[in-house]
């Protein structure tokens, strides 16, 4: 696959994963959803990766852009109202978590990714899945 191509699946997944968190009210909700698709796609290439179905160049663009995704998740809890400080703090706790997570990931490179790496992803996965089931209570 490639780089450009590689780009468009990025872009087509995330803006499918935006335009179901979009139906959602709360900005919590919304933003562990936006972020949990952008690690759900770092997963993926990290896995084609070791799987030898994808390039390192690749998959250092997917990781960094969903670095920036999470990120930008991250921003949209600013939206958050007063009331739902016990929400947004776990929010921004996994969302701070899945940064430090891809970003640790994207120092160390694309060519450095082990099965350790993609272990991280998965859990970093099911972390996002638990807060938002807590989220959505």
């Amino acid at each position: 696959m490639s780089i450009r191509a590689g780009r468009w699946w990025l872009i087509a997944a995330l803006c499918l994963a935006l335009a179901g968190c979009a139906q959602s009210d709360d900005a919590a909700v919304r933003a562990v959803g936006e972020a949990r698709s952008a690690v759900v796609v770092a997963r993926t290439a990290t896995r084609l990766l070791l799987d030898d179905r994808s390039t390192a160049p690749y998959t250092q663009v997917v990781l960094s852009d969903a670095l920036d995704a999470v990120a930008e998740a991250g921003q949209g809890l600013r939206e958050a109202s007063e009331d739902d400080r016990e929400r947004t703090a776990l929010a921004r706790r996994v969302l701070w978590d899945a940064e430090a997570a891809i970003d640790d990931l994207a120092d160390a490179g694309a060519a450095g990714l082990d099965a350790a790496a993609l272990h991280r992803l998965d859990t970093t996965v099911r972390q996002l899945d638990a807060a938002l089931v807590e989220l959505r209570r």
